[in-house]
């Protein structure tokens, strides 16, 4: 029997799962307050990736890869699960990968979120707006060397109950990104998002990179820049200032099993914002619980609270 699946890690799991949807999930969920710049990227990730302030693209985070850049999820050797609840718009995602099978990897991703009538701000801005939104991914992505990478991901997007007809529908999109490792302890990542622009009132492009170091067994420095664009002259919903450039500086603990510790502050400057995030994890026997805390340093006031739970094999 995998090491994994033993009675007592069973057992931990449920426990977990059922304490995280009956009592905090549903309160923090109470608490949300979704604002103008809740389509920021950093808040569709699960907890290690927020925690991190999406300064994710050059590490190796399976479940976080695939919503980020799909490229740094190939060095890495694992099948994984993972599953997390934000309470910024209610944000579900969920994902499973495989880089064991064959000599490329690939993964799927599911996201919802619902932002409500009531949580929307004025002027809106992309991600404020009432909405039902859900998408499907499928990642692809290998080593083209030892040390360089390329990966793609196909998605497909559903949005409802916005009050606006030209927003509500289905839609197709991509990202294509690479991800380098310079040497064991170094590896540089970046990635172009919506390569086909999608909806032109309401989302945008994204170009992104980011490199992270090793500077002691298990501590990790991480940091990222972001250049968002609108996708028309006058768009509707998009970023309310895409000539800023939104970057971000954190760092992690996380030495093989037991607690893991992260933190990171995001400048993001297309939002006229900042924000200040941290995070605690365990892993164990291939089992980890992860939660993020994030905070507005600057701007529209809110906090957010991330639960994440997974599994590698």
């Amino acid at each position: 029997m995998n090491k994994f699946f033993t009675p007592s890690m069973l057992l931990k799991t449920m426990f977990f799962s059922a304490f995280l949807a009956l009592t905090i999930v549903p309160e923090m969920a109470k608490s949300a307050v979704p604002t103008n710049f809740s389509g920021d990227p950093v808040f569709f990730m699960g907890p290690i990736g927020q925690s991190l302030g999406g300064a994710v693209y050059s590490m190796t985070t399976p479940h976080d890869n695939m919503l980020s850049n799909p490229a740094a999820g190939s060095f890495s050797t694992d099948y994984a699960a993972n599953g997390s609840f934000s309470t910024v718009a209610r944000t579900l995602t969920s994902s499973v990968f495989d880089t064991k099978s064959t000599s490329y990897g690939g993964g799927f991703t599911y996201v919802r979120r619902e932002v409500d009538t009531g949580e929307s701000t004025k002027p809106l801005k992309a991600g404020s707006v009432p909405q039902t939104y859900q998408s499907f991914g499928l990642s692809i992505f290998g080593k083209l060397y030892e040390t360089f990478a390329i990966g793609v991901t196909g998605r497909y997007s559903m949005r409802s109950q916005t009050g606006t007809a030209d927003i509500n529908g289905e839609r197709w999109n991509g990202d294509v990104g690479a991800a380098f490792r310079v040497s064991e302890k170094i590896g540089l990542g970046v990635v172009y998002k919506n390569l086909f622009g999608d909806n032109k009132n309401i989302d945008t492009t994204l170009l992104g990179g980011g490199a992270h170091i090793e500077i002691y067994p298990g501590l990790t420095l991480t940091g990222s820049a972001e250049k968002f664009s609108n996708t028309s002259d006058a768009p509707k919903y998009g970023v309310p200032d895409d000539k800023k450039i939104a970057w971000t500086l954190g760092g992690q603990y996380q030495h093989n099993s037991g607690v893991g510790v992260r933190a990171s502050y995001r400048n993001a400057g297309p939002w006229d914002s900042t924000l200040a995030f941290a995070g605690l994890g365990y892993a164990s026997d291939g089992f980890h619980v992860d939660y993020s805390f994030g905070t507005v340093t600057k701007g529209d006031k809110f906090t957010v609270h991330t639960f994440g739970l997974g599994a590698t094999f």
